[in-house]
């Protein structure tokens, strides 16, 4: 029996948690589903999705049973917020690239440290990053092997252009307790540094121009609302991304196309001509999905 077995049905008979490679008790309509996205609770002890929605989300969290919160995105938690719901939150914040061991005892050491109630792992859609670190979870703490694991990944919608979370998973094997217990615990909120700062902001007001978009592009009543201010927040945080970043010749020229969509969809949203609006819009999406796809994984 190899070493990762051994661990994973030690902890098992300690009961911290009996994770199955299926669903779970989480499936069916959620409290608060709208504010907990892409909720999925793979047993009685582990949870995952995306960012809680505000005091909403962490209300219909607490509802569910949830007693910690792991956020593994690159915004930190509001752990205000979630106190008022009775929640305790930590940060992990991961890549796209993959999990490092020093992360990995992090997160393991989170939810070894939470013994009681439902822990929910969460990155920023639920999609990738959070399915990741719970399949983490599920190898150390539930007795699923790396490739049950590697399956939920899939079933979960982690996309296959992430590889490095592939890979963190399925080769995967559980430290003992004692590397667990030595490793710090992790801060509730890690604040974003360098180039993931820029990315989270610049995400916000992506985000931002995404509902608008999909409004039709409404004029706002506030200036900082307006949707041809945050393309033109965009279109600065591209060029200062770009400045600052120094990753060579290849990104630069991504940035560069980046930047010119960005552009036009601020001087489009400015002339209120909202079919080249969302034209424009359309292929900065395509630019940026390919710089992800080259540079983010």
């Amino acid at each position: 029996m190899s070493r990762s077995r051994r661990w994973a049905l030690a902890l098992a008979s300690l009961a911290l948690l009996s994770c199955t490679s299926g669903g779970g008790s989480g499936e069916g309509p959620a409290p608060g589903a709208l504010a907990i996205p892409n909720y999925h609770q793979w047993s009685a002890r582990l949870a995952q999705g995306g960012e809680p929605g505000g005091e909403e989300g962490y209300a219909a969290l607490a509802a569910r049973g949830v007693s910690l919160v792991l956020s593994v995105d690159g915004v930190p938690p509001d752990p205000a917020a979630a106190a008022r719901q009775g929640l305790k939150v930590v940060h992990v914040p991961i890549g796209y690239d993959g999990i490092s061991d020093a992360q990995a005892l992090q997160i393991l050491r989170a939810f070894a440290d939470s013994p009681q109630g439902v822990v929910y792992v969460h990155c920023h859609q639920g999609r990738h990053r959070g399915p990741a670190a719970a399949a983490l979870l599920r190898i150390a703490y539930g007795g699923v092997t790396p490739g049950e694991a590697v399956a939920g990944l899939r079933e979960s919608g982690c996309s296959p252009r992430y590889q490095g979370l592939y890979t963190a998973v399925q080769g995967f094997e559980p430290p003992g307790p004692q590397s667990v217990a030595a490793i710090a615990a992790p801060a509730k909120a890690v604040p974003p540094q360098g180039t993931r700062a820029a990315m989270v902001e610049l995400n916000a007001f992506w985000g931002k121009l995404e509902t608008a978009r999909k409004a039709g592009w409404p004029e706002s009543a506030s200036p900082q609302a307006d949707p041809a201010h945050l393309a033109t927040l965009v279109w600065e945080g591209l060029r200062e991304m770009r400045r600052v970043a120094a990753r060579g010749p290849a990104f630069d020229a991504l940035g560069a196309d980046a930047e010119v969509s960005a552009r036009e969809l601020r001087d489009a949203l400015e002339a209120k001509d909202t079919k080249a609006a969302s034209e424009a819009a359309g292929v900065l999406a395509d630019r940026c999905d390919t710089c992800h796809a080259d540079f983010r994984n």
